[in-house]
């Protein structure tokens, strides 16, 4: 189960790069956003996530995304320890 999560984490990831590549911020933020609710930990996603906002013009979510980030960062390493 935990592996299938990840996959799907990563393949909302890839997606939201494509829809980036292609220009198009609505489902490029949509499929980030899918990514880090289905895999919390997935770095990749959340730097997206924060891209994204801040390429729409929304720094502040930006910020948010971002925060979020360290926070789940900061549990994961918690949870090493």
């Amino acid at each position: 189960r935990d592996r299938l999560r990840v996959l799907a984490a990563a393949a909302a990831a890839t997606l939201a790069q494509e829809y980036r590549a292609l220009g198009q911020l609505r489902p490029a933020l949509a499929a980030a956003r899918q990514s880090v609710q289905v895999d919390r930990f997935q770095d990749l996603a959340w730097q997206l996530l924060a891209d994204l906002h801040r390429d729409a013009g929304d720094d502040s979510a930006a910020a948010r995304a971002r925060r979020e980030h360290a926070a789940a960062q900061a549990e994961l390493e918690l949870e090493s320890t």
